[in-house]
């Protein structure tokens, strides 16, 4: 009678099998969770990494084709894409200053500022000038000596 009533019960703790599966569950999602906020994170980064070389890179491009527009006004006489009179038939170049520098908006989201820094060796032949383009708020800046023999027209 006494083992009639007195049968052990197992208890749900020596179990181990569920609490393994219940443990494994547990570290699989901890495990996903922290591999898909890691994408999550390095894909947000490279996107914003690659908005930075973008908008630096088009900045880089704008001060280069600032540098060509002038390059090409001080060489070509009778331009008609907006260059400054004081760079058309201009026989001496000390007489630009800095009161000579323009922009060149196009109309979207770039332009470029020239200007003609004074005391850097300019002469009749010779005449320093730095480009800085802008692109979405980033700007990026080029200098060089322009000269007359390097001037090729057309």
């Amino acid at each position: 009678m006494k083992k009639l009533f007195f049968k052990k019960i197992p208890s749900p703790l020596n179990n181990e099998r569920g609490v393994a599966a219940l443990v494994s569950i547990i570290m699989a999602i901890i495990i996903l969770g922290s591999v898909a906020f890691n994408f999550v994170a390095e894909t947000r980064q490279k996107q914003s990494g690659s908005i930075l070389t973008y908008t630096s890179t088009n900045s880089l491009m704008i001060a280069e084709a600032g540098l060509r527009l002038t390059q090409k006004c001080l060489a070509v006489e009778d331009i008609t894409w907006g260059c400054p009179a004081i760079l058309q038939a201009n026989s001496d170049w000390t007489t630009i200053t800095s009161a000579d520098n323009f922009n060149k908006d196009f109309g979207g989201d770039g332009n470029f500022a020239i200007s003609f820094p004074g005391d850097t060796g300019n002469d009749a032949g010779k005449i320093f000038v730095t480009s800085t383009g802008t692109f979405r708020g980033a700007q990026r800046s080029l200098s060089r000596f322009i000269t007359r023999a390097r001037l090729c027209p057309g």
